[in-house]
């Protein structure tokens, strides 16, 4: 009677079976004390009973679901000690996940609606932002073709497309500012260009270019060549008569670079040719010059200058060396420095005491006066074409002033390859013939 008033849902109940299986209640009274579980089992040819019905023969506890006449059940079943006998439970699938399924149903028909809404609401936001960003990026094609007056879209949001926005806008002001300075900056470098370029032309045009540019004075050949550094420099030569047999050469280099350099090596040359006179020794003229290139120099600029007089019937050089690179002296096919003083370069000091020196070219001898841009001349590793490269290419070169410093040029271009010059070069190379050409 316990086990008959026992009900599970709607339709579940409960059963209860002897150790070998004999039903002793069911709600099926043709099964109680006619039938076993195992019989009943083979009967249907339900499998998965037969398996329910020799657990419960083994005294075993279990929880298995079955298919019965197309219908899903749970049973479960656990056995009495005290008897050996085994109760069990039996609902079906149906009944049991019955509120699940009405609880499916429930979220459902809430969530569906609510998700609706929520991709409605995602999409309403993903376009606003859409709308935004695209705005961005057309402004940013525009502003990448230099358009930097294009007005960009007040977004005063708080959220990181308004502050994108706004760094928009700074970078676009901030570009349109930048390219205003650049063009300005343009102009004027291109303005200080053309100002250089016709500096250069100046320059140029005070230093003699016309080679042979004696061709009357057979006694002498002479050729020079000058390499700025950049656009304008500070190394000069001259050369020119003071009277019909003395012939004065003269090259400087001045400190520093560029337009101030320039300038000062203008005034310099300028007042060097004006000082060069007849019965002037070098060591006066230079002595001149440096009390004039001294007074007020509040640029704190020099020059270093070698100046020579060559007496064309005797072969005399008298020269002054004012802290300049001492020149090349090559007679016989020998080649050698001509030793000069220690004397200081002009501007420094005023009223400083110059000495005159003196050297005798005989027929075909040379002389090779230059800057340190030509023997201090750096490649790419950095390495420097030295004094001792260009005493040796002096001493194997021959032939006329201009193929000896063409071939100088050549060789220190070889060395220094692509390398950028490191200061100005200049060179000035002289030959005296003697006077029996020319007499």
């Amino acid at each position: 009677k316990i086990v008959s008033g026992i009900h599970v849902l709607n339709s579940g109940y409960a059963f209860l079976v002897t150790a070998r299986g004999s039903f002793i209640s069911h709600p099926d009274s043709r099964l109680v004390m006619r039938k076993t579980l195992g019989e009943y089992a083979s009967k249907s040819s339900n499998k998965q009973l037969m398996k329910i019905a020799s657990d419960i023969e083994k005294g075993k506890t279990g929880f298995s679901g079955f298919t019965l006449n197309k219908k899903k059940f749970q049973v479960y079943y656990h056995p009495i000690r005290s008897t050996g006998w085994t109760i069990g439970v039996v609902f079906p699938d149906d009944e049991l996940f019955a509120p699940l399924k009405q609880l499916t149903r429930k979220m459902l028909f809430v969530s569906i609606p609510g998700l609706a809404l929520l991709i409605l609401a995602v999409a309403w936001a993903a376009g606003k932002i859409t709308v935004r960003i695209s705005r961005l990026s057309k402004i940013s094609d525009i502003i990448a073709k230099g358009d930097f007056t294009s007005p960009l879209p007040e977004d005063t949001s708080t959220d990181e497309l308004g502050k994108l926005s706004r760094s928009f806008k700074h970078m676009q002001q901030s570009l349109k500012s930048y390219m205003d300075d650049l063009e300005t900056a343009i102009a004027a470098r291109q303005r200080i260009e053309s100002e250089l370029g016709i500096a250069r032309e100046i320059q140029m045009s005070i230093l003699p270019k016309i080679f042979p540019p004696f061709p009357d004075q057979p006694e002498i050949d002479i050729h020079a060549v000058i390499r700025p550094a950049r656009e304008v420099g500070g190394d000069f030569y001259d050369f020119f008569f003071i009277d019909e047999k003395h012939f004065c050469f003269v090259i400087g280099d001045v400190s520093g670079k560029g337009i101030p350099a320039s300038l000062f090596m203008a005034v310099a040359k300028t007042l060097l040719k004006a000082g060069a006179m007849p019965g002037i020794s070098p060591a006066d003229i230079l002595s001149k010059v440096n009390n004039e290139l001294a007074e007020a120099n509040e640029a704190c600029m020099f020059v270093t200058v070698f100046l020579a007089v060559l007496n064309l019937e005797t072969g005399s050089v008298k020269y002054c060396n004012a802290g300049h690179n001492p020149p090349l002296f090559k007679t016989c096919g020998k080649c050698m420095w001509i030793c000069t003083n220690n004397q200081p370069a002009l501007g420094v000091f005023p009223e400083v005491s110059y000495r005159t020196e003196q050297v005798c070219m005989a027929e075909n001898d040379y002389l090779l006066l230059y800057t340190d841009g030509t023997n201090e001349a750096f490649n790419t590793a950095m390495g420097q074409f030295s004094s001792r490269r260009l005493r040796e290419c002096f001493e194997k070169s021959s032939g006329s002033p201009e193929s000896i410093t063409r071939h100088i040029l050549a060789d220190i271009q070889d060395f220094v390859d692509e390398a950028a010059p490191s200061d100005d070069m200049t060179m000035l190379c002289i030959r005296y013939n003697g006077t029996s050409t020319g007499n």
